[in-house]
C-alpha cells in the first residue's frame, strides 16, 4: 500500500509496488498474448480465387504483409492488388489452427495445407522437389565443402572407424 494523495481519505493501491521490471515484463507479455482472439480471416481476389488465414492483426495490416512478404504463401496465386479481405470468425488462440482448417476445408481456396494435411508428408514432398530442381547446384556446394574441410572429415571417419572397430572387438571379447 502506498501513502494516500494529500485530502484524499482512502488510500491508493500500487499494483506494482514490490515487482521487478523482468516481473513487470512477465505481465505485460502474458495481458498482451493472452487478451487477443485470433481472426480466421478470407482474402477474396477479382478472379474469385481465395485464402484463408488467421492472425492476431488488423486486417488492412496483414492484408499489407502478404502483399509486401509474399514468400512461399498460397496467397500469392491472388491478385492481391485487386482484393477484399474479411473476416471469417473470432476464436481463441488455442482453437485457432482447428478452426483456420475448418474454413480451409469449407471454402473453395487456393491454400496448399487442405483437408486433413500432413506437414510432414509436405515437407517430404517439397525437399524431394527441391533437390530435384536444384541437383547441379546441391553437388557442386557439396563438392566445394568436402574439399574445404578434406582434413576434417578425414579425422571424423579415421575416429569412427577406430570406435566400430572397438565396439566389434567388445562384442567378440563378450562372447
Amino acid at each position: 500500500m502506498v501513502a494516500s494523495d494529500e485530502g484524499s481519505e482512502s488510500p491508493r493501491w500500487n499494483v506494482y509496488d514490490g515487482l521487478c521490471l523482468g516481473e513487470l515484463n512477465l505481465i505485460f507479455i502474458f495481458i498482451f498474448y493472452h487478451t487477443f482472439s485470433m481472426i480466421i480471416y478470407c482474402i477474396e481476389d477479382i478472379n474469385d480465387l481465395k485464402y484463408v488465414g488467421k492472425t492476431v492483426r488488423k486486417l488492412s495490416k496483414r492484408l499489407h504483409g502478404h502483399k509486401d512478404l509474399n514468400t512461399g504463401c498460397s496467397s500469392a496465386k491472388l491478385n492481391l492488388y485487386n482484393c477484399i479481405i474479411y473476416k471469417l470468425e473470432e476464436c481463441e488462440e488455442e482453437v485457432s489452427k482447428e478452426r483456420e482448417r475448418y474454413w480451409i476445408n469449407k471454402i473453395d481456396c487456393v491454400n496448399i495445407m487442405k483437408y486433413n494435411f500432413n506437414e510432414e508428408e509436405y515437407n517430404k514432398e517439397y525437399h524431394r522437389k527441391y533437390q530435384e530442381k536444384n541437383k547441379d547446384k546441391l553437388k557442386e556446394y557439396h563438392r566445394e565443402y568436402n574439399n574445404k574441410n578434406k582434413d576434417k572429415l578425414n579425422a571424423c571417419r579415421r575416429e569412427r572407424r577406430k570406435l566400430k572397430k572397438d565396439t566389434l572387438k567388445l562384442k567378440t571379447k563378450n562372447k
